[in-house]
């Protein structure tokens, strides 16, 4: 039986979803990492080797990856070879993994969509072939707007407040009752040892959420700096694009933007004083079907020759 397949490759995790010419689904797997900038050679082609197992006597004719980590050197490359190799099809192509959540809602047309989940990025299509990126670039030197930074800016206010530097914000109590630690600089002590994971780290966003919702000046200073961030993001998309008058939609995506609710009030009130002809609509297809979509869009440009 022939199939398409659509592969959401994460930074800890890959869904593959197979399915027929109708778009019906025939067979869906879970597994390891598909990022070859934290992950060996060996064990990515192993985790994709398994998952291809999963298919049994289903024939993939064209297959397209939404990767995480394509931005390091030969890594786009490396993946088509491994697929191949794994599969003998001669369809497949390779993308970062902010294109295929975009792709799931508005296919090739024209959109934006913007992510801020542990991580921040915005990624947009002019529906001409033509695409933009901007932040995305890491915890360490970009992510603005994203759980991890918010986290951040919430401990950063939390001791300028116990120091005397900056406001005094209930942060500094709810960031030392989250990490289970007394209000002085055993926070300091705990993060330094304990919270040096990416997601751990990214958790204490929440702790930002509730101090805003509880009224707090800084944690709300710090949400309406991350709309900005964000705002920003699709604002160099959407001019390097010229699309800034044109009517199209913004995707927003990522456990940070979708369940804060001060965040999203921010953002989408700002997104729509800024880009007025724009429509603000939440994600509602995993990437993976994303995936699948480019996948049958590379068949029909490969039968058109």
């Amino acid at each position: 039986m022939d199939c398409i397949i659509g592969l959401d490759g994460g930074g800890t995790k890959t869904l593959l979803r197979a399915v027929d010419m109708n778009k019906n689904i025939v067979c869906e797997a879970l597994g390891g990492s598909t990022n070859l900038c934290s992950n060996s050679d060996e064990m990515v082609y192993n985790n994709l080797k398994d998952l291809f197992l999963e298919l049994g006597d289903i024939h993939p004719i064209a297959i397209c990856l939404g990767s995480a980590g394509i931005s390091g050197k030969g890594s786009k490359e490396r993946l088509n070879e491994i697929l191949f190799e794994l599969t003998n099809c001669k369809s497949i192509n390779v993308v970062g993994d902010m294109e295929t959540p975009l792709a799931a809602e508005v296919g090739s047309s024209m959109g934006v969509l913007v992510i801020a989940g542990t991580g921040a990025v915005a990624f947009g299509q002019d529906g001409m072939g033509n695409t933009a990126r901007s932040s995305g670039w890491g915890h360490i030197i970009g992510d603005e707007g994203s759980s991890y930074w918010v986290a951040v800016q919430g401990l950063k206010a939390a001791m300028k407040g116990y120091d005397g530097r900056g406001i005094q914000t209930i942060l500094t109590n709810l960031m030392a009752d989250a990490i289970n630690v007394s209000p002085n600089n055993e926070i300091v002590a705990e993060i330094y040892k304990n919270y040096s994971e990416k997601s751990r780290m990214a958790s204490l966003s929440n702790v930002v959420n509730e101090a805003a919702e509880l009224g707090d000046t800084a944690a709300y200073a710090i949400l309406n700096e991350a709309a900005d961030e964000l705002l920003r993001s699709i604002d160099s998309v959407a001019k390097r694009l010229s699309i800034e008058e044109k009517h199209f939609p913004i995707i927003i995506s990522g456990g940070l933007l979708l369940n804060s609710r001060i965040l999203k009030k921010l953002f989408i009130e700002k997104t729509y004083s800024k880009f007025p002809n724009a429509k603000v609509k939440q994600s509602s297809k995993d990437p993976a079907w994303g995936a699948v979509e480019l996948a049958f869009e590379l068949l029909e440009n490969h039968k058109k020759g």
